[in-house]
């Protein structure tokens, strides 16, 4: 699982082992707060 810092949100984006992305995380918890958008990928 990759994360990434997203300031315009206030949290961080979570990617699993593949790149694809799973969604937003709340920084201080790690729970996911928001759904995956389709199709957004990451080159890992």
């Amino acid at each position: 699982m990759t994360q990434n810092p997203n300031n315009t949100h206030n949290g961080t984006d979570v990617y699993d082992s593949n790149g694809i992305h799973l969604g937003s995380a709340a920084p201080g918890t790690g729970v996911l707060y928001k759904a995956a958008v389709n199709g957004r990928k990451i080159t890992i």
